[in-house]
Parts: structure tokens; sequence; C-alpha cells
């Protein structure tokens, strides 16, 4: 058993036993903080007496010569002399600095006399601080296992890193300057965990990474062309689990390298990112898109694989892996989560509706895909525990029938989704049937979308996004909404030509909604030049107590009956830049709790607290906020 499965052993008994809480857990559901309770604290604090030290700003205490770990709290407050007490203690083997993020401290000279000095290290946490490079002597620390990088300045590692060959873990996560490791990392036999996610500007692996057989976390490759980097050097590291994004596949120029790769056998694999280059599609020859085809084959993963992505294929079909509709063979079985992003070749899609675990599903910028059906579904699949569908543009999408099963039965899919997103699909005519779960929807387009709200019995949607949508000009047709008895949030977005609310929203009489927050460019009134004549309020805004309104350039003003509102309690206004006043009546509305104006110059210096000149006007408002642009 190696030692990070005993230390998980160790750390779950511990938490069974309520040693641990405030457990926090990443996107991938591993532990990653956690509090220890106070008495144990206490007790742990007791035990380790000197052994154990935090040093904090204004310690006047240094630390104990016999302290073996330590971790240094500081600001631009603390001088470099009372760090250098941190250096007089010999025995140090573990290093924790804690930054307060700040640029003026002189942290290379700090991470200098750390590698001079503490020669017994096992462990080094300088993340997060303010350092471009680490100095030469880093090899002095034989003993170091762990050394913490991340969210660090760092542009490049010194080659002398590769001497420590007992370290196991090293973090370079969102080291966003370090564009490679040093070539003769692969030599680092004892390395077993190398964080390099969120490395944006990493250019290339080194030779030769699959040495490194007890890798436990790779979690990005980036696929070379050259031997010693290309996607072949996979093939032994069979311990590497958790998260991982191999990355640059355009590069792969032979299938039979994508086998080796041997991702199949990878079975602590969680999540699998498989991204290709944005090359043109277009000039991609017809025989290259077989090769393209064949190395994706080749690339199928264990079957307890989690998270799928495919970014950037440009291939016209899926492999066989994916559109196989029998489960029990199926490697993509146990997936929780896909998505497909960029596959503008793509004119197929996989079979995911009889995946029995699957909760998520992102498909965007699929432009070749002019019908959903069977094959989606996977012959009579109903998705049954997807909880989240979002689709984006699709600009060739035409037809997505209701029921696109390939049985005789008429079953409704998706039976427990909860949220809908379906954007910029301009070409489509025929749209699906909303599922009564469904809670939130956004939809993007055109008219069809908007009937499809009406057939499904939505009695628990609680949250519509409705997104430049045609409609949106008409007068008619809105009457559908008054179905949505449980709609409690409406968001209504344009950034084309709508200057006010159509004639049909006005009208509309919702009592269960909440929150209203409305983002038109071009607006230039609320309800129109008509309605603006009258004192008494449209109906749709009589019973909303909140109401948002941002980016709206051509708002000029607020209208009187805006100060009719007698259920209204929150009013935000966020660059509206032409807003010049609000509603004298505004004094009217008792119920206004909160107040919130940002981005918007002229209400800005006219309601500027204490010293505008209609600041009495609002003075009444327990909570007002005025953020300046």
């Amino acid at each position: 058993m190696r030692g990070e499965e005993v230390g998980n052993r160790y750390f779950n008994s511990l938490l069974w036993r309520s040693f641990f809480q405030n457990i926090e857990n990443d996107t991938s559901d591993n532990i990653w903080s956690c509090k220890m309770h106070d008495l144990v604290h206490d007790l742990a604090c007791s035990v380790a007496r000197d052994e154990s030290w935090i040093m904090t700003v204004h310690m006047e205490r240094s630390i104990p010569p016999g302290c073996r770990y330590s971790s240094v709290v500081y600001d631009h407050t603390m001088s470099l002399t009372t760090l250098k007490a941190v250096f007089a203690s010999k025995k140090l083997r573990s290093l924790i600095s804690i930054s307060q993020w700040t640029a003026f401290f002189p942290f290379e000279k700090f991470v200098f006399y750390a590698m001079s000095s503490l020669a017994l290290l096992r462990a080094l946490d300088l993340s997060g601080l303010c350092i471009k490079e680490l100095p030469c002597t880093i090899s002095k620390l034989k003993h170091l296992r762990l050394l913490d990088l991340s969210n660090t300045a760092i542009e490049a590692l010194p080659g002398s890193i590769t001497d420590l060959h007992n370290l196991r873990t090293l973090n370079l996560k969102c080291c966003y300057l370090l564009k490679s490791l040093p070539e003769g990392i692969s030599n680092m036999s004892s390395l077993r965990h190398l964080d390099i996610s969120g490395c944006d500007t990493f250019i290339c692996m080194p030779r030769w990474l699959g040495r490194l057989s007890n890798l436990q976390t790779m979690t990005m490759f980036i696929a070379g062309k050259e031997q010693g980097r290309s996607i072949s050097e996979l093939e032994q590291l069979n311990l590497v689990g958790g998260d991982l994004e191999i990355n640059s596949l355009a590069n792969v120029q032979d299938p039979m390298e994508a086998t080796k790769a041997n991702l199949a056998t990878k079975i602590k694999l969680r999540s699998l990112e498989l991204m290709w280059s944005r090359v043109s599609y277009e000039a991609l020859a017809a025989p290259r898109v077989a090769v393209v085809e064949e190395v994706l084959e080749r690339l199928q993963p264990h079957s307890n694989l989690k998270w799928l992505l495919i970014m950037c294929y440009p291939g016209i079909r899926f492999p066989t892996w994916m559109t196989g509709v029998e489960l029990a063979s199926s490697p993509i079985r146990n997936l929780v989560e896909i998505t497909l992003s960029q596959l503008k070749r793509c004119e197929s899609l996989p079979a995911l509706g009889h995946l029995p675990f699957l909760r998520s599903i992102r498909i965007s910028d699929m432009n070749a895909r002019k019908r959903i059906g069977v094959e989606f579904y996977g012959n009579g699949g109903i998705f049954p525990s997807l909880r989240y569908l979002r689709m984006l543009r699709l600009p060739e999408l035409e037809e997505w029938p209701p029921e696109a099963t390939a049985t005789d039965e008429r079953v409704m899919p998706f039976p427990c989704l909860e949220t809908f997103s379906l954007y910029e699909c301009p070409k489509l005519k025929v749209a699906p049937r909303v599922p009564p779960s469904v809670e939130k929807v956004s939809i993007m387009g055109n008219l069809p979308l908007l009937s499809a709200l009406s057939t499904g019995g939505l009695y628990k949607m609680r949250s519509l996004t409705i997104k430049n949508f045609e409609a949106l000009s008409l007068s008619s047709g809105w009457e559908l909404m008054q179905d949505l008895t449980a709609l409690s949030t409406l968001t209504i977005f344009d950034e084309r030509e709508l200057t006010c609310l159509p004639e049909g929203i006005l009208q509309l009489r919702m009592p269960s909604l909440k929150s209203f927050h409305l983002e038109c460019w071009s607006l230039k009134s609320m309800s129109g030049e008509e309605r603006d004549k009258q004192q008494q309020p449209p109906t749709f805004f009589m019973n909303i107590p909140e109401i948002e309104i941002v980016n709206n350039w051509e708002l000029t003003a607020l209208l009187e009956w805006l100060g009719s509102l007698t259920s209204l309690t929150s009013l935000r206004l966020h660059c509206c830049l032409k807003l010049a006043m609000l509603p004298n009546r505004l004094q009217c509305l008792t119920a206004l709790e909160k107040l919130d104006i940002m981005y918007c110059p002229q209400l800005e210096r006219r309601y500027e607290r204490e010293r505008g000149e209609d600041w009495p006007k609002i003075a009444h408002i327990p909570h007002i906020f005025i953020r300046q642009a």
C-alpha cells in the first residue's frame, strides 16, 4: 500500500470520528480543505509544544530552536530581519509561507535564505508569493519531498531542481508565466504528483516523462511531435489518476501513438480533457480527417471515468466507444458530466440518453449538426439522471423533436432535468418539449422555443432568461407566460434594437414574480410613449419586489409611475450612463429598503451622500449604495 493510501485511511478515520469539521470539496469531489475541531486543536498544540510554531507580524518571541513545523504569516510591515529568526531554527522540517499579497516585500531574499539555511526541510510551501525565480541553491534541500510554487510568477525552474531525488510533490498550479520544465525532470524517479494545471503559457513537456512510472498526478500533458514528447510517453504512467488534460492532439500523426497512450488501463482517472488546436477545419484534407477520427477512437478511457471534455475535435464522426448503446460494454457508462465544444465539422452526436449517472451535458459550436434525433437518445434512452443541459451556438440546427426515441413508446425524456439552456440556434423550427421538472430556463432565439415552455406544465420553473429574442418586438404571444405560475425571476437581455418592452409583457399578471432583471442596450423607455403618459404603472410591475436595470445605454429617465410600486423593496441601477434622475415619487415608496447605484455618473453626482442636490429625496431609504465609475 502506497503512502498516500495510508494517509487517506488515517484522514478518513479521523474525519469519521469528527476530529475534522467544515469539509469543503473541489469540483472533482475531493476534499481540499477542512477545519480541526477546537478541542482537538488545543490538544494537538499541547502535545506538540515547541515543535510547531506560527510566526505572525507582531510576534515578539522568535521561533524555538527545536521547532520542526512552522508557518509564517506576514505582510509589508514585517522586516527581513524579523524573518531571519525563522532560519535560526536549523531543525525545521516544514515551512509554510502565508502571504498577504504585497508586492513590496523582498520575497526573493526570503526564498534564498530558506534554501541556503534550512537543509533539513521536507516540505516548503511558497504558494501565492510574488517571486519570479528560484535560486540554484534549491539543490541543497536534499530531503525535500514537497515543493509548492502554485499561484506565483515563476517564469522558469532552475536546472538544479532535478537534483532533488527525494521530491515527491511539485505543485506549479496557475503559474501563468511558466513555459516549460527542465529536461532532466525525467530523472526524478521519486516524483509522484506534478500539477501544472492553469499554466496557460506552457509550451511543451520535457522529454522522456514516461520514465516517471511512480507518477500518480499529472494534470496536463502536451502532445508533441518529437521523440520523447509524443503522446506515447503516457504508456507506462498507469498510476496517474484524478484530472488529466491532453493538449495539442493535432500533433499526433500516427494513431498507433494514441494506442500506446493506453488510456483504457488508467483506472484511477476521473476527469479527462482531450483538446486539439484551433486548426482551419476547411483546410483539413479528407485523409487527415480519417487519421484524426482514428486517433480519438484509440483514446478510449477506462469505464471509471466521471468527467469528459472534448474540444476543437476536427473529425466528422464520434468514435464507437461514444456511440454504442450497449450499457454494459460502454467505457463511458459511469460518466457524470460531458462537455463537447468547438466541434465545427462534427455531423453526429454521441449516444448519451442511456447513461444512468449522467447529470450534466454542455454542447457548443457544432456548426454542421442539423438535427438532434434518435442517436443522441441512444435507442430509447431518456437521460434518467440528467440535471443540467446546455446547447450553445448550433447555427444549422433545424429540428429537435419533442420525442426522438427509436421505440414505439412516447416517453418524456429528461425526467429529472432542472436547468435547460438553448442559445443561438437561429434556424430551429421544431423545438424540444421542456419537461415539468425544470426549474431554470435560459433561451435565445425564436418563437418555437418560447412556445415549448407552455406545453409541459412547468409548475416548478422559477427562473427564466430571455436573450436576443426575435419575439421581443412582438406585442402578442406573451400570454403563454401566464402558465408559469411558480416563476420568481425573469431576466430579459437584448443587445439589438429593442427600445421599449412589448405591450404583451406589460399586460402580464404574474403574482409569483419576485425579481425582474432588464438589460437592453438600446432601451429608451420602460413602457413606450403611450404608457409613459399614464400615471398608473403597467400590470406587470405592480407586485414585483426587486427590479434591476443594467447596461441600458440610452435610458434617460425612469417614469413617475415607478413611485407607485408599493411592493418595491430593492432597486438596482448599474451602467445606465444617460440616466439623469430618479422619479420624485420615490419618496412615497415606504417599502423600499435598498437602492444600489453603480457606474451611473449623472446619478452619482445628483444623489451623492449628504452633498448631492437630490440626496434628501432618497435619504429615507435604509440601505443606499452609490459606487462611482
